[in-house]
């Protein structure tokens, strides 16, 4: 039973998120109830059915996280008496070398105090010439980006780095600052799906879900992460320099 969550309605569309991250287009029309976003259904021969989740399945994770916790808070005290135990010991190690410790803190402040200003001089040149971040090189020829094969990609059989064009739909927007991170539909094909991270310093226009966008950037291998559903999906990503929506 393939069942998923409304996450999103429109006018006269409904969409459904599924736990592998996959999501599905249907007509409002074709539910046979008034559809909610965060309903549970199953589409069956074009008709959407309601579903109601079992509540022991529900009660039963619950008292599994109620268990998890109560393991995690033994484990943390019984931690912390073997710290406590560990610092008692080292407090009474400590006293027995403490006049020792004084002696050759004196010596030392002796020798520290001659060459305090040599240290000066050598920490003040050597911070004037670590190096900057070298800054990434873009390459603003967009005739030298290109499409790629998905399935390879989706493989990592595409070499890091290697220059990509994209075109698709925009499923997702997450803005963090300036910085973006979306979810494509590579020409709007659901089963077609990638990640795309966009720094901060290359946003130059506002992306919204639903936009039809091509991106020019790098492949940067699969990158995961977590659905509605608190699942893990793995998907192709690239980091994009140059967009036009």
């Amino acid at each position: 039973m393939n069942i998923g969550k409304i996450i999103k309605i429109t006018e006269d569309t409904a969409y459904i998120g599924y736990e592998d991250g996959s999501l599905k287009e249907i007509p409002i029309e074709s539910c046979d109830f008034e559809p909610s976003i965060g309903d549970y259904v199953e589409v069956y021969e074009g008709i959407v059915i309601k579903v109601d989740i079992n509540k022991n399945n529900i009660e039963k994770k619950n008292q599994y996280k109620k268990i998890g916790i109560i393991v995690t808070l033994l484990l943390l005290f019984v931690i912390i008496v073997i710290s406590f135990i560990n610092t008692k010991e080292q407090i009474s190690n400590n006293q027995t070398t403490s006049s020792s410790t004084s002696k050759q803190i004196s010596s030392s402040k002796k020798s520290s105090s001659t060459s305090s200003s040599s240290l000066k001089e050598s920490s003040s040149s050597s911070s004037s010439s670590v190096p900057s971040k070298p800054k990434v090189t873009v390459d603003n020829d967009k005739a030298n980006y290109s499409e790629v094969d998905y399935n390879s990609w989706n493989h990592d059989e595409i070499a890091v780095d290697t220059k990509v064009r994209v075109y698709g739909k925009v499923l997702q927007a997450m803005e963090n600052g300036k910085a973006y991170t979306l979810r494509v539909a590579i020409n709007d094909d659901y089963d077609k799906i990638i990640l795309v991270s966009i720094p901060s310093e290359y946003n130059n226009r506002v992306i919204a879900e639903d936009d039809h966008i091509t991106l020019y950037g790098l492949v940067k291998g699969r990158q995961s992460y977590e659905t509605v559903f608190k699942a893990t999906k793995t998907l192709p990503l690239m980091v994009a320099y140059m967009y036009e929506n």
